[in-house]
């Protein structure tokens, strides 16, 4: 009965330590309004795509974004200076993604997905002055109409 009881002690803090910590507030940067957009190509190699944009009202000092989460796919982010304000973009494009595996036999991505998340809802992994990886939750991210292109008529 001690072993059992050692082994499941065992596995239990095993599993803890791969759990990953959402903070829901945040000390480092603040986050304005969020909203993605998705588009579609008027033709097949054109692909399709959404990006994501979170707008932050504070310039964020000694912080290094690393990735987003969102939608059950992981972001590569990059911040961007928008006039007096910055904004933390992350894209997924499908056809960027097809040429990228092309002759590969599997895609490159992580085992499982860490996070649970509601549709509107994304965790924004950072660092600060290098130190440990930490992640932010953010909520109520708005949906934009769909851009649809259409291809050019051929001649």
């Amino acid at each position: 009965m001690k072993k059992v009881i050692l082994i499941l002690l065992i596995i239990s803090m095993g599993s803890c330590s791969s759990q990953k910590k959402i903070e829901t507030t945040n000390q480092y940067f603040n986050t304005g309004i969020c909203s993605i957009q998705e588009w579609v190509g008027g033709r097949a190699e054109s692909g399709s795509s959404f990006k994501l944009k979170i707008a932050l009202t504070t310039q964020p000092e000694g912080i290094s974004f690393e990735e987003i989460f969102f939608r059950k796919r992981i972001l590569p982010c990059e911040l961007k200076k928008e006039g007096e304000s910055f904004s933390l973009l992350g894209e997924y494009n499908t056809k960027a993604l097809e040429d990228a595996n092309k002759g590969n036999d599997q895609l490159q991505t992580k085992d499982k997905f860490p996070f649970e998340l509601q549709p509107t809802e994304a965790v924004i992994g950072y660092k600060k002055d290098g130190s440990q990886t930490k992640y932010f939750k953010i909520t109520g991210i708005k949906e934009k109409a769909p851009l649809l292109f259409s291809s050019k008529p051929k001649n």
